[in-house]
Formats: structure tokens, C-alpha cells, sequence
């Protein structure tokens, strides 16, 4: 009975582990499929000494880093790797600043962060 129990009990461990696994996986598949899209084109009005030349993501925050920093950080650390960046107001500086520091991503394996400025499209 006891060698019973044994098999029993290390069938229902293996089975967890397996589970665990498969979940884990499952979660990596669906994390690589996540697409973000980051707002960043804030007029800042009630930061107005601070925005009066940037946009409010462009603000500089801790010395080198800029406010968008914060959120790009979280993206990536979380495995976020697909990132589009919308920009708007007064995004020369910010553009600059993503294109210099955010660069490392291989896009060979379908990881990036990419600036997207706004168009208009005009009708024929």
C-alpha cells in the first residue's frame, strides 16, 4: 500500500511540474505576441516651466533619464519587446532621445521600439 501511495504521489508531482512548464511556455508564446502602444505626446500644461520646450515624456527626470525611460524600463523588463511610441507635441527632442538610447532591441527576432509620428493622410 505504501509503495501505492509513493507512485501515486510522485505521478501527481511529475504531472504539476509538467503543468508548470507548460504554462510557463504558454506564457512566453503570449507575452512575444503583445503589441504596446505608448501615448507619448502630452501638451504637459500643468508642468509648463518644465514642458515649455519638450514634450511632457521628454521631461527630464533623475538627472540623464527622461520621463519615458520609466515606462520603456517596465516594457522591456516585463518582456514587453514590441513597443510602437505615438508621438505628437514637440517630439524633436524626444524622437532624438528614443533613437540614441533605446536601440538595442535585435530585430531579427521581431523585438523593437519604433517611433511613430503623426500623418495626415491626404485624399486623392
Amino acid at each position: 500500500m505504501r509503495w501505492l501511495r509513493h507512485q501515486f504521489r510522485a505521478h501527481l508531482a511529475d504531472r504539476k511540474t509538467r503543468w508548470r512548464a507548460e504554462r510557463d511556455c504558454l506564457g512566453c508564446r503570449l507575452m512575444e505576441q503583445i503589441l504596446v502602444i505608448l501615448l507619448a505626446g502630452g501638451v504637459g500644461e500643468r508642468l509648463y516651466p518644465l514642458t515649455r520646450d519638450h514634450a511632457k515624456p521628454a521631461v527630464l527626470f533623475g538627472g540623464t533619464y527622461r520621463l519615458i525611460d520609466v515606462t520603456l524600463s517596465n516594457c522591456v523588463n516585463s518582456g514587453l519587446r514590441r513597443v510602437y511610441i505615438l508621438t505628437q507635441h514637440k517630439a524633436l527632442s524626444l524622437n532624438r532621445h528614443i533613437r540614441n538610447t533605446w536601440h538595442f532591441l535585435p530585430p531579427e527576432l521581431g523585438e523593437f521600439i519604433e517611433i511613430l509620428p503623426p500623418m495626415k493622410r491626404m485624399r486623392d
